[in-house]
């Protein structure tokens, strides 16, 4: 466990692992159907499988535990406790070859937390998060940020597009309404939906900015 988590520090600070490559085991899907063109579909069977599963948000659950893995923190049950629906969508992207870093070069917060997520599909090298208009029409895929449908605070809840109607969308969400577990059903799409985030099926991670880490 402390191997894999000094792997995740290398991701985090974006440091080549190198000669460590050998003796530190990846968290990535080696499957080759990884390598399919579709991600965001690879994306969407990966979570309506998962989340058909009813995860539970405990240590004691294996499933939750590979969604927890990626994450260096030894106390990551706790920090994610009842507030694993990022790092849920994490899990799946990963899983079908959208490889991302566990946080973003210079950002302040990890992509195990839905602002992160929102701020990195909002910038400039990505461009991914579209808000929600009449304009924009939800895909299977696509990663959808609710707005302020469990609390007072804005993007308080993230899950997957499975399907699409004119008055819902059926998704795959992990911390189903903070009830700690994963689930696949139907939200109304007429409120409380932000937007939602489509990833380019050719996005690969690259930073080539200057890292000035955050202490």
């Amino acid at each position: 466990m402390d191997v894999q988590r000094i792997h995740n520090v290398f991701d985090e600070l974006s440091i080549s692992k190198g000669q460590f490559e050998e003796v530190v085991p990846t968290n990535h899907n080696e499957n080759n159907t990884t390598n399919r063109k579709d991600k965001r579909n690879l994306l969407a069977d990966i979570s309506e499988e998962l989340a058909s599963q009813n995860i539970i948000g405990i240590p004691e659950d294996k499933l939750y535990r590979e969604i927890c893995h990626y994450w260096p923190d030894l106390d990551i049950y706790k920090v994610l406790k009842e507030n694993w629906c990022a790092a849920f969508v994490y899990h799946c992207c990963m899983q079908a070859g959208i490889l991302l870093p566990t946080i973003y070069p210079n950002a302040k917060y990890r992509l195990a937390g839905v602002g992160a997520i929102l701020k990195w599909a909002q910038l400039p090298e990505t461009g991914f998060f579209y808000y929600d208009d009449q304009n924009f029409r939800p895909q299977r895929g696509d990663i959808v940020i609710y707005e302020k449908l469990l609390s007072n605070n804005s993007h308080d809840h993230i899950g997957i597009v499975l399907d699409y109607e004119d008055q819902e969308i059926l998704v795959a969400e992990g911390n189903k309404d903070n009830e700690n577990y994963s689930s696949v059903f139907s939200r109304c799409r007429e409120r409380n939906i932000l937007g939602y985030i489509r990833i380019d099926n050719e996005y690969e991670f690259h930073f080539d900015g200057e890292y000035n880490p955050i202490i």
